[in-house]
């Protein structure tokens, strides 16, 4: 029965860590720090459309970070340019809360 148990524990963990290492989101770090979740688009050798959307606590600094983080990841260990816009986007969590949070979408060349 203990033997089961820690089966069963150590699949739960392997599950979970699974899950974290297959996503598309990156944490900012720090204690007020959030999520920014990428969605990356192949428009021909060495071309991406590179969208980045953030929580509400994400600070807009952070968010180009992780953004260019993001494009250099895609293009290594070439160097890369970027073309991108920022913007406002709106978001609910619940039917009773709503955040403005910001939303980076850009083009990334790989040289």
């Amino acid at each position: 029965m203990k033997a089961m148990v820690i089966n069963f524990i150590l699949m739960i963990s392997a599950l979970g860590l699974t899950a974290c290492s297959t996503t598309n989101s990156q944490w900012t770090g720090g204690f007020f720090g959030g999520y920014v979740n990428f969605s990356v688009t192949s428009l021909g050798p060495n071309k991406y459309m590179l969208e980045a959307d953030a929580s509400a606590a994400v600070k807009r600094e952070a968010l180009i970070k992780a953004y260019e983080a993001r494009a250099k990841k895609l293009c290594l260990p070439k160097p890369y340019t970027l073309k991108y816009s920022i913007e406002p986007y709106k978001y609910s969590s619940s039917v009773l809360y709503s955040y403005v949070a910001l939303k980076i979408t850009g083009l990334v060349l790989c040289q």
